[in-house]
């Protein structure tokens, strides 16, 4: 875990979390720490991006696992609407799809839902200083990226989907197994992965995770 750092000014937070008895849970669970001042929370991203464009925000808390790509799509109009205002991200497990995609759209944290809210609040405090920081159990999700050779695939490169491949494509970068992905287009697990191997191909990568950083690093991902 990070050293502490020292407490100068007071930050800003805002938290996101579509269930509002965990709101109420993170804010209480930071109401101790004096140099952190919870303004805000709400349920959901429109909520989120009106109360940022209203409000001076240091520090975005979001809940990513209920948003999916909505949630990344959260995370990349914040930064539009707010370059300065850092985000970190709590979810229940270190999925590297989601730790890659999340950091790709601007996320400057990753942190796991069961982080102690002393620790959770030390993290608040170095990234509203510019620290980027991620879960150690998340980390090697990020190492075994950027191991890769994704970078040498320029983008004029990568093949055109097909509009069922872009939405397969959504789903990939939101770290949805084939199985979920299947149930939300209402078609077969053959058929997710008969579109999934056509990406790879066109993507000229090996794997989902090299597939995801791609479509994040070149704004591949339809949002709407």
């Amino acid at each position: 875990m990070l050293g502490k750092a020292p407490k100068n000014d007071i930050i800003k937070v805002l938290i996101v979390e579509n269930h509002k008895i965990i709101r109420l849970s993170l804010k209480s669970s930071l109401k101790d720490f004096s140099h952190i001042n919870v303004i805000g929370d709400v349920g959901n991203a429109d909520e989120a991006i009106n109360f940022i464009a209203r409000n001076d925000i240091d520090v975005v808390l979001i809940d990513l696992i209920y948003f999916g790509v909505r949630g990344l799509e959260m995370i990349f109009k914040i930064k539009e609407t707010a370059p300065n205002t850092k985000v970190i991200i709590l979810s229940d497990s270190p999925n590297s799809q989601e730790v890659i995609s999340s950091i790709g759209v601007g996320a400057n944290a990753y942190c796991l839902s069961d982080i102690s809210p002393e620790s959770l609040s030390n993290v608040i405090e170095h990234v509203s200083k510019g620290v980027f920081w991620v879960d150690p159990h998340a980390a090697s999700a990020v190492l075994r990226a950027f191991a890769t050779k994704y970078n040498d695939v320029p983008k004029h490169k990568i093949g055109k989907l097909t509009l069922r491949e872009q939405e397969v494509l959504n789903y990939l970068v939101a770290g949805k197994s084939n199985s979920e992905i299947a149930e939300y287009l209402c078609v077969s697990v053959h058929t997710v992965k008969a579109h999934v191997c056509s990406i790879l191909h066109k993507f000229h990568v090996d794997d989902r995770l090299q597939a995801a950083v791609l479509a994040v690093k070149y704004n591949l991902v339809d949002f709407t």
